[in-house]
């Protein structure tokens, strides 16, 4: 039998981590405390946060938005997670530290991450295009273009924007980001055809698997299955490219692709490639959730 410790509440948290070390206490002993307060708070904000839900703990939560530690700051904002779409007082304070230009760049990146749970939101949406496109910060301009993909799928103005900086932004990070934040608007016909498009013809091998990977979820349509199908089969191409075309013949389970990764699985001379034709054979492999980020693509530990 399993015995669970009991939570400890966000109250509780926000006094231990407030109140300042005993005079008397040696470095040691205070790097000591620190640490053992920043464990508690990470954990709460962990597997515990999806247990939150009292007006009390989240406002509790805001409060330790304020805490002079950046790492319990960013555990605050992790944890907020689970309230960011119901609450605007919530939302008004992550979007507070995602503006902050003075702000620890880790915060902001928390608060982002968070925050793309509520980009319906008008005002979140918003704020996260615009840094999107403006942002000083390359990689928060990353991020944002990840945060956005919840809400692609139903604003052209997102859509649009993403595809934009996929077929001209300057920097590579830049283009992998907006590939990544298409994935939920994949079945629209002209994001299918910018990410095919990057997928066969593209001439840098990272965007071509991030256009396929973000092509999961239209692999029911004819016009992704072919081409997906021909770079899976073909022995010219590039491993790397070859590798998630076979993982997405997972989502389309028609003899046609079942014969192909029973062939692969029996012949394929690169053992990498052979695994993936094995794995594909079962569609509810972890393996694959976990590489198509199904199920949690804006998790903290995802985005």
């Amino acid at each position: 039998m399993i015995t669970r410790r009991p939570l400890m509440p966000l109250s509780l948290l926000a006094f231990v981590l407030s109140c300042p070390p005993p005079a008397q206490a040696s470095d040691d002993e205070f790097v000591s405390q620190a640490r053992a307060a920043r464990a508690a708070i990470r954990d709460f904000a962990g597997p515990a946060g999806s247990r939150l839900n009292s007006d009390q703990e989240w406002e509790a939560l805001l409060e330790l938005l304020r805490d002079p530690d950046p790492s319990v700051r960013i555990s605050a904002a992790r944890a907020l997670r689970n309230f960011a779409a119901q609450r605007e007082e919530v939302r008004a304070a992550l979007l507070g530290l995602y503006r902050d230009e003075t702000e620890d760049l880790d915060v902001r990146r928390a608060a982002a991450k968070t925050l793309s749970v509520a980009s319906l939101n008008s005002r979140v949406r918003e704020s996260l295009l615009d840094y999107a496109r403006r942002g000083c910060e390359l990689s928060l301009r990353v991020l944002s273009c990840k945060a956005l993909y919840f809400c692609a799928d139903s604003y052209p103005v997102v859509r649009q924007a993403l595809l934009d900086a996929v077929e001209r932004a300057g920097d590579k990070r830049e283009r992998l980001g907006a590939l990544w934040g298409l994935f939920s608007a994949s079945a629209n016909s002209e994001v299918r055809r910018v990410l095919l498009e990057t997928a066969r013809r593209g001439k840098d091998q990272d965007l071509r698997v991030e256009a396929l990977k973000s092509l999961y979820q239209t692999m029911l349509n004819a016009e992704a299955v072919e081409p997906v199908y021909d770079m899976a089969r073909d022995g010219a191409e590039e491993p790397a490219v070859r590798y998630p075309c076979i993982l997405l013949l997972s989502a389309v389970g028609t003899s046609r692709t079942r014969e192909l990764l029973a062939e692969l699985a029996r012949r394929e001379r690169d053992p990498r490639l052979r695994e993936a034709a094995i794995t594909a054979m079962n569609p509810s492999d972890e393996r694959i959730l976990r590489y198509f980020h199904l199920g949690g693509r804006t998790q903290t530990g995802r985005i």
